[in-house]
């Protein structure tokens, strides 16, 4: 369907909602001496338990050598205390000790992943899908008592789920990660799965941080991502369960669940598959990659609506066919089939189109059935498999189409694939412009505000003013700010010529280099453009985490307060860019950022060192094209412009004022270009004010000259052919 021209987009993620705990940092590194007596150093900071982290909540269980003592600093969450009570010997499985804990009742398929190191040799370990004291799931692992253990506890009484014998090794850290999806639990350390269980007991819950007589826990780098509106159904009962999970993107199913007939007759081939979408959705396109490294049956499913009302279209290499089935009121027809083998290790891209009752399955671009059915009108996506333990799906997006469109297929060649399973890595394709795009934006409740001021401001600097600052360098024949089509044609030039004058950068900008690979940054100016060629970058380089440490180049003034920064940045590169503003400090700062590579735009802020995401959509620049720019601070309302259009619009009050800079993680093509910062509550002010609003460059005054001057010239030359034109005032 489209709306205003452009076709709207539903992009399902494979992990379409994230929630990062404020924990991704820089590592800090305590002193390390005996657990349980050591001197703190001096950059520590102590906090009471109850203020571990905004949000967190201690519980101690334990009642010996109490209290428990939660702190953090430099990035790392310290549990200090010996706390610890129960049986000390190591069948004992209760051990009741002290927890910090954080998330929503509400949570249920999620992966947790955190590094822990123990200056101790006693339990540490994390908790989750917790409902209180006496509902939770535990994973802990003790030096001492030689064991990794995976318990759950249920109205207070405590069952062991998995075990083994492998202590862990103080002072090293290790990447813990648990993954919850259905009744699936798995536990990795290191990327290295260790227990791999099924227990439905507990769906939903908080997550944990957790220690036992331990006086030297530490962790650091939490990241949850919440896996919203999958389920998983296992109908297959021949070597079930499932084996479901989320990776870089990508999801694996490694069991060989199956049933029913073996022989390739039967149609009945129930296996797993999880679902997504909605039971109203009707006419849409369905796009998924998916890859085999065995060689069963896989597949996708569409218009779902019961276990026993979809249609299916799935592919199996041994059983030669590849086929179309529909299941309604639980029986099996086939719509379509042909002996076609897939290749095994393969990325083959699936589109399928319902649109009516008219059914086109395409594979790479390439037509393998079309048909007519009207057996089921909505549904939602599921993707399946059967007897297939290599079942590997990346880049499922499904798009509302209009009824009426026609979906005759074209013949083409099918483009034979070589890109192997082994060598996994995401499709870059031309992405669309904004007016063929509209992603999802969050945007805030307005219903709260106390006023309009915001968008009464906002509307004093959509005038002739604003165009002239976005045209500043051709004010003859300027483009209407408007028209992206216009706007998009600043290209590249500069940014690859760079023949113009070099300038220094003033001397009271400030150069911060967070990223710890590829130091330093390298900032330069040529012809008033900004450019940073260095590819400096530190954190996860995972699209989920939102902490991306690079290099700012920061101006202006701390006391800044309400304002409007806007201004034109580009890339050359595919990684982060962006601009931050109301910046205090390295730790406290608004940014907005976007990064092509990992298909995101973000507005983050980061206060007292902890990153915390405030809006997220999923979209990708393009390269070599400059963008516009407008934020607009006031009080807590923070909205964030491209082009033209309001792409997010959220409310926080967190930091108040600060200067404003320029942001580039990994990225060694960054350019920026026209910045200006207008006050708040001041008339529009003329085009000259707002292009000298920062610090100005050197040669920004000849420079305003020169456009004054053509100013003049163009009204001159407007009044004269108003004089002769006869169009009227």
């Amino acid at each position: 369907m489209e709306e205003g021209g452009r076709k709207l987009q539903v992009k399902i993620r494979i992990v379409s909602v994230f929630l990062l705990l404020c924990l991704v940092f820089a590592s800090g590194s305590p002193c390390l001496g005996k657990a349980g007596d050591e001197q703190l150093p001096d950059d520590f900071k102590r906090v009471d338990p109850d203020y571990v982290l905004s949000g967190w909540t201690v519980v101690n269980e334990g009642n010996i050598n109490g209290p428990s003592a939660w702190f953090i600093s430099n990035g790392v969450i310290t549990q200090s205390s010996n706390l610890y009570g129960g049986n000390n010997n190591r069948d004992s499985i209760e051990k009741p000790g002290t927890y910090a804990l954080n998330g929503d009742m509400s949570w249920t398929d999620y992966t947790m992943s955190v590094e822990l190191r123990s200056r101790d040799d006693d339990s540490i370990g994390i908790m989750f899908r917790y409902q209180d004291k006496d509902n939770y799931y535990r994973f802990s692992m003790d030096q001492q008592r030689k064991y990794r253990r995976l318990v759950r506890k249920v109205k207070g009484k405590m069952t062991v789920l998995a075990e083994d014998a492998i202590p862990y090794k103080k002072n090293q850290w290790y990447t813990v990660k648990i993954n919850v999806m259905g009744p699936r639990i798995e536990i990795y350390i290191d990327d290295r799965m260790i227990f791999g269980i099924t227990d439905e007991s507990i769906k939903s819950g908080q997550i944990g941080l957790y220690t036992w007589g331990n006086g030297g826990s530490d962790f650091r780098k939490l990241l949850i991502t919440l896996h919203s509106g999958w389920v998983i159904i296992d109908e297959g009962t021949f070597e079930a369960p499932s084996q479901w999970s989320v990776k870089d993107g990508v999801i694996d199913q490694a069991s060989n669940i199956s049933g029913g007939n073996d022989n390739r007759k039967s149609l009945d081939k129930p296996g797993t598959y999880v679902i997504n979408g909605d039971s109203g959705w009707t006419d849409y396109e369905l796009d998924v990659s998916l890859a085999s490294k065995d060689d069963d049956a896989i597949g996708v499913m569409f218009r779902y609506q019961d276990p026993n009302n979809y249609y299916l279209f799935v592919m199996d290499r041994e059983r030669k066919y590849r086929r179309l089935v529909k299941k309604t009121n639980g029986e099996n027809i086939l719509l379509a089939e042909d002996s076609v083998q897939y290749e095994q290790n393969t990325w083959y891209q699936v589109k399928i189109k319902a649109v009516g009752r008219k059914i086109m399955i395409m594979i790479d671009d390439a037509p393998v059935f079309e048909v007519e059915d009207d057996a089921l009108k909505s549904g939602k996506v599921c993707l399946y498999c059967w007897g297939n333990e290599g079942s590997t799906f990346k880049d499922l997006v499904v798009t509302p189409l209009d009824a009426y469109e026609d979906v005759a297929i074209k013949e083409t060649e099918k483009v034979e694939k070589t890109e192997k399973a082994e060598e996994i890595s995401p499709k870059k394709e031309s992405p669309p412009s904004p007016d063929e795009k509209k992603p999802d934006i969050p945007v805030a409740d307005k219903a709260g505000q106390s006023d309009n001021y915001v968008e009464t401001i906002e509307e004093d600097y959509l005038g002739e003013n604003y165009i002239d600052f976005l045209t500043a360098e051709n004010v003859e024949g300027m483009p209407d700010a408007q028209d992206e089509s216009k706007i998009k044609t600043h290209d590249a030039e500069v940014i690859t010529k760079q023949t113009g004058v070099q300038q220094a950068l003033p001397e009271d900008w400030q150069v911060v280099d967070d990223g710890e690979y590829d130091r330093p940054s390298l900032w330069s100016m040529t012809d008033d453009v900004i450019y940073q060629k260095s590819n400096i970058y530190g954190g996860s380089d995972l699209a989920v985490s939102p902490v991306k440490p690079g290099t700012h180049l920061v101006s202006g003034e701390s006391e800044w307060k309400d304002y409007i920064f806007t201004g034109m940045m580009l890339s050359s590169d595919d990684d982060a860019i962006g601009v931050i503003f109301r910046y205090q400090d390295e730790n406290n700062y608004y940014r907005f950022s976007m990064d092509s590579q990992r298909n995101y735009r973000r507005l983050i802020k980061k206060v007292d060192g902890y990153v915390i995401t405030l809006a997220e959509d999923s979209w990708t620049y393009e390269k070599d094209r400059w963008y516009a720019f407008k934020i607009i601070v006031v009080g807590k309302s923070i909205k964030v412009h491209m082009n033209g259009q309001l792409v997010f619009d959220v409310q926080d009050d967190a930091i108040s004022s600060g200067k404003v800079g320029r942001y580039c993680w990994g990225n060694e093509g960054g350019a920026f270009k026209d910045f200006s910062v207008t006050p708040v509550g001041q008339p529009a002010a003329p085009l000259q004010k707002k292009v000298q609003a920062e610090k100005a460059f050197p040669g920004d005054c000849e420079r305003l000259s020169i456009l004054e001057q053509k100013l003049n010239q163009l009204k001159k030359e407007v009044q004269k052919f108003r004089e002769t034109c006869n169009c009227g005032q």
